[in-house]
Protein backbone atom coordinates (compact mmCIF):
# COMPACT_ATOMS: atom_id res chain seq x y z
CA UNK A 1 0.00 0.00 0.00
CA UNK A 2 1.46 3.46 -0.66
CA UNK A 3 0.63 6.47 0.90
CA UNK A 4 -0.31 9.39 -1.25
CA UNK A 5 -0.49 12.86 0.31
CA UNK A 6 -3.37 14.76 -1.32
CA UNK A 7 -1.32 18.68 -2.37
CA UNK A 8 -4.54 20.19 -0.65
CA UNK A 9 -3.96 18.97 2.46
CA UNK A 10 -0.70 20.68 3.33
CA UNK A 11 -0.29 22.83 6.12
CA UNK A 12 1.45 25.96 3.82
CA UNK A 13 -2.19 25.79 1.65
CA UNK A 14 -4.29 25.99 4.55
CA UNK A 15 -6.32 28.90 5.78
CA UNK A 16 -6.18 28.41 9.20
CA UNK A 17 -2.68 28.03 10.33
CA UNK A 18 -1.81 31.06 8.30
CA UNK A 19 -4.36 32.74 9.95
CA UNK A 20 -3.49 32.14 13.74
CA UNK A 21 0.14 32.90 12.70
CA UNK A 22 -1.13 36.15 11.44
CA UNK A 23 -2.33 37.57 14.92
CA UNK A 24 0.58 37.46 16.47
CA UNK A 25 2.47 38.64 13.71
CA UNK A 26 0.72 41.64 13.99
CA UNK A 27 1.05 42.29 17.70
CA UNK A 28 4.84 41.83 17.33
CA UNK A 29 4.73 44.55 14.49
CA UNK A 30 2.46 46.84 16.27
CA UNK A 31 4.97 46.66 19.48
CA UNK A 32 7.81 47.40 17.27
CA UNK A 33 5.86 50.60 15.87
CA UNK A 34 4.77 52.06 19.49
CA UNK A 35 8.48 51.20 20.76
CA UNK A 36 10.23 53.50 17.89
CA UNK A 37 7.20 56.63 18.49
CA UNK A 38 8.44 55.77 21.95
CA UNK A 39 11.53 56.39 21.57
CA UNK A 40 11.29 59.45 19.12
CA UNK A 41 9.11 61.45 20.86
CA UNK A 42 10.09 61.29 24.73
CA UNK A 43 7.98 63.25 27.21
CA UNK A 44 9.45 66.56 28.16
CA UNK A 45 7.03 67.06 30.81
CA UNK A 46 8.80 64.84 32.89
CA UNK A 47 11.45 66.01 34.95
CA UNK A 48 14.16 64.13 36.89
CA UNK A 49 14.73 66.98 39.74
CA UNK A 50 11.47 67.22 40.58
CA UNK A 51 11.53 67.67 43.57
CA UNK A 52 14.41 70.46 43.06
CA UNK A 53 11.68 72.23 41.00
CA UNK A 54 9.18 71.99 43.29
CA UNK A 55 11.16 74.01 45.93
CA UNK A 56 12.16 76.53 43.84
CA UNK A 57 8.73 77.42 43.01
CA UNK A 58 8.95 78.28 46.76
CA UNK A 59 11.81 80.90 46.05
CA UNK A 60 10.36 82.54 43.15
CA UNK A 61 7.29 83.32 45.36
CA UNK A 62 9.04 86.63 46.86
CA UNK A 63 9.48 88.42 44.11
CA UNK A 64 5.70 87.47 43.23
CA UNK A 65 5.19 89.22 46.75
CA UNK A 66 7.02 92.20 45.86
CA UNK A 67 5.33 93.01 42.68
CA UNK A 68 1.89 92.52 44.80
CA UNK A 69 3.25 95.25 47.91
CA UNK A 70 4.41 97.65 44.47
CA UNK A 71 0.66 97.01 43.25
CA UNK A 72 2.49 96.64 40.21
CA UNK A 73 0.07 95.58 37.06
CA UNK A 74 0.48 95.15 33.54
CA UNK A 75 -1.81 95.15 30.20
CA UNK A 76 -0.51 93.26 27.01
CA UNK A 77 -1.60 93.57 23.55
CA UNK A 78 -1.21 93.01 19.94
CA UNK A 79 -0.50 95.24 17.26
CA UNK A 80 0.51 94.92 14.29
CA UNK A 81 3.47 92.70 14.73
CA UNK A 82 4.80 94.23 17.57
CA UNK A 83 4.04 93.76 21.12
CA UNK A 84 2.41 96.42 23.37
CA UNK A 85 2.89 96.38 26.96
CA UNK A 86 1.81 99.46 29.93
CA UNK A 87 2.81 98.04 33.22
CA UNK A 88 1.46 100.30 36.32
CA UNK A 89 2.48 101.07 39.69
CA UNK A 90 0.92 102.54 42.88
CA UNK A 91 3.16 103.40 44.69
CA UNK A 92 5.74 106.21 42.63
CA UNK A 93 9.01 105.28 44.47
CA UNK A 94 9.73 102.38 42.51
CA UNK A 95 11.72 102.85 39.80
CA UNK A 96 10.49 100.45 36.34
CA UNK A 97 13.63 99.23 34.32
CA UNK A 98 14.18 100.94 31.15
CA UNK A 99 14.23 97.19 29.63
CA UNK A 100 11.65 94.03 30.43
CA UNK A 101 11.67 90.44 29.37
CA UNK A 102 8.08 88.40 28.37
CA UNK A 103 8.39 84.64 29.09
CA UNK A 104 5.89 82.65 26.59
CA UNK A 105 5.73 79.14 28.11
CA UNK A 106 3.56 76.71 25.87
CA UNK A 107 1.38 74.69 28.33
CA UNK A 108 2.74 70.87 26.77
CA UNK A 109 5.37 71.71 24.83
CA UNK A 110 8.36 73.02 26.57
CA UNK A 111 10.50 73.21 23.01
CA UNK A 112 7.88 76.00 21.87
CA UNK A 113 8.98 78.32 24.63
CA UNK A 114 10.18 81.58 24.00
CA UNK A 115 11.41 85.52 25.30
CA UNK A 116 10.86 88.87 23.88
CA UNK A 117 12.32 91.58 25.39
CA UNK A 118 10.72 94.90 24.93
CA UNK A 119 11.47 98.74 25.72
CA UNK A 120 10.24 101.27 27.40
CA UNK A 121 9.41 103.99 25.61
CA UNK A 122 8.07 106.46 27.89
CA UNK A 123 7.21 106.73 31.59
CA UNK A 124 4.34 109.34 33.23
CA UNK A 125 3.69 109.83 36.22
CA UNK A 126 -0.01 110.95 37.43
CA UNK A 127 -1.67 110.63 40.86
CA UNK A 128 0.67 109.01 43.07
CA UNK A 129 0.55 106.68 40.11
CA UNK A 130 3.46 105.79 37.78
CA UNK A 131 2.44 104.58 34.28
CA UNK A 132 4.94 103.22 31.65
CA UNK A 133 4.79 102.07 28.07
CA UNK A 134 6.94 99.44 26.44
CA UNK A 135 6.95 98.16 22.64
CA UNK A 136 8.80 95.36 21.18
CA UNK A 137 10.75 95.18 17.88
CA UNK A 138 8.82 93.76 15.05
CA UNK A 139 8.16 90.54 15.82
CA UNK A 140 5.96 88.41 13.30
CA UNK A 141 6.83 84.94 13.85
CA UNK A 142 6.01 85.38 17.58
CA UNK A 143 2.83 87.27 17.50
CA UNK A 144 1.22 84.24 15.04
CA UNK A 145 2.53 81.84 17.42
CA UNK A 146 0.86 83.95 20.11
CA UNK A 147 -2.89 83.94 18.55
CA UNK A 148 -2.54 79.62 17.70
CA UNK A 149 -3.19 78.90 21.24
CA UNK A 150 -2.65 79.40 25.16
CA UNK A 151 0.36 80.58 26.52
CA UNK A 152 1.59 81.46 30.20
CA UNK A 153 2.88 85.10 30.33
CA UNK A 154 5.80 85.44 32.97
CA UNK A 155 7.04 89.44 32.96
CA UNK A 156 10.97 89.71 34.58
CA UNK A 157 12.98 93.19 34.57
CA UNK A 158 16.51 93.37 34.07
CA UNK A 159 17.25 92.69 37.53
CA UNK A 160 14.68 89.65 38.32
CA UNK A 161 13.49 91.50 41.05
CA UNK A 162 9.63 91.31 40.79
CA UNK A 163 7.74 89.47 38.47
CA UNK A 164 4.28 89.49 36.61
CA UNK A 165 1.93 86.56 35.53
CA UNK A 166 -0.77 85.81 33.21
CA UNK A 167 -2.05 83.57 30.82
CA UNK A 168 -3.04 84.13 26.74
CA UNK A 169 -5.48 81.87 25.06
CA UNK A 170 -6.62 83.64 21.72
CA UNK A 171 -6.82 86.62 21.93
CA UNK A 172 -5.10 89.81 21.49
CA UNK A 173 -4.69 91.22 25.29
CA UNK A 174 -4.21 89.93 28.24
CA UNK A 175 -3.95 91.28 31.83
CA UNK A 176 -1.00 90.76 33.57
CA UNK A 177 -1.21 90.38 37.88
CA UNK A 178 1.19 89.74 40.55
CA UNK A 179 -0.26 86.41 41.27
Amino acid sequence: MQDTINESTRWYKQFWPWFLIFLPATAVVASIITLIIAIQNQDSLVVDDYYKKAMAINQDLSKIEYAQKAGLAGDLSIKGDKLHLEISVLNNKMKLAPVVTLFFNHPTRASDDFSVVLTQLQQVVQNNKIKAVYKSQKNSEAVSLLTQGAWYVRLLPVDKSWQLNGKIKNKTSIQLFAD
